[in-house]
């Protein structure tokens, strides 16, 4: 918890440090004013610092605006030039002492604005620090209960921990909180397919196909869906418009192959399937990959 108490009171614990222990250097009085002791000015919360600008991938379009997690998996770059958004580009890089620097430089402008502390959050929950995590989704909260991006982050946490229906909630509330926010809604939508509810999820899904008709995450669970309903004609058909480049992804390629021989189509299935970077593929993925590949054999 050191690093914690040393973000959160910065200002007071440099100001207890000087009731100390008594300093050898003596204080010149003509050269303190007024301007020493005032607060540094707040810097308001704009609805725009919550959308990136610039972001250059059409392949994750649906989401570019309000997320940078998918850009570099499908090639994308982005411009960030304000402290916000600089902020989240270092701790996706890994650059968490950096970051640190540039919260602890900004906290006291930036005190009362929510999307500066859920961004404070999100770096504590990348290093897998998620109690600190919870604490500044929290934080950016008491200052917009309705929040759509820290509660976002909250219902991701949620999961992460593998509370998932305080995760729906989280989700639900962003939504309300924010109709037009879609990440939440995407985040949601893959909630319900990880337990087969694939008509919950195609309603959210068909949300965020009306706002990209690109966004390979977005075709994905639509052919994915459809897949679990058992129409697996409408499953290709939305497979069939990502990128091939993008089937060595095991979680789009691994359901494009199955809809694929489900339709009769196996010589394309076993060429799809073959695709799959096996590298990647996480462990409660192994054992359907491997029985879709036995059942193209």
């Amino acid at each position: 918890m050191k690093h914690l108490f040393m973000l959160l009171f910065l200002f007071a614990i440099t100001g207890c440090a000087l009731g100390g222990k008594k300093s050898e250097e003596k204080v010149d009085l003509d050269e303190v004013s007024n301007a020493d002791f005032k607060k540094a000015k707040a810097v308001p919360y704009k609805a725009g610092e919550d959308y990136f600008k610039k972001v250059d991938s059409k392949y994750s379009d649906a989401l570019n605006d309000e997320t940078i997690q998918r850009l570099e998996s499908v090639g994308g770059e982005i411009e960030l030039k304000d402290v916000v958004s600089r902020i989240v580009r270092l701790c996706y890089d890994g650059e968490f002492e950096d970051a640190q620097e540039l919260i602890k430089e900004n906290q006291e402008a930036y005190r009362s604005n929510p999307a500066f502390w859920n961004q404070v959050g999100t770096c504590y929950s990348l290093q897998k620090e998620r109690r600190k995590a919870l604490l500044f989704y929290n934080k950016s909260l008491e200052f917009d209960t309705n929040y759509a991006p820290a509660l976002n982050n909250l219902g991701v946490l949620y999961r992460n921990l593998g509370e998932d229906q305080k995760a729906e909630v989280a989700f639900k509330r962003a939504i309300r909180g924010n109709n037009f926010a879609k990440t939440p809604r995407f985040n949601l939508a893959h909630l319900y397919l990880s337990y087969g509810l694939f008509n919950d999820a195609l309603k959210e899904l068909r949300v965020l196909e009306r706002v990209s008709k690109n966004d390979i995450d977005v075709l994905g669970g639509l052919g994915t869906a459809y897949l679990m309903s058992g129409d697996s004609k409408r499953a290709v058909a939305y497979f069939d418009k990502i990128d091939p480049d993008f089937y060595s992804l095991p979680y789009i390629g691994i359901n494009a192959a199955m809809a694929n021989l489900l339709e009769g189509n196996k010589d394309k299935a076993a060429d799809i399937i073959g695709d799959v970077d096996t590298d990647k593929i996480s462990k409660d993925m192994k054992n359907y990959y491997k029985e879709v590949k036995k059942r193209i054999e």
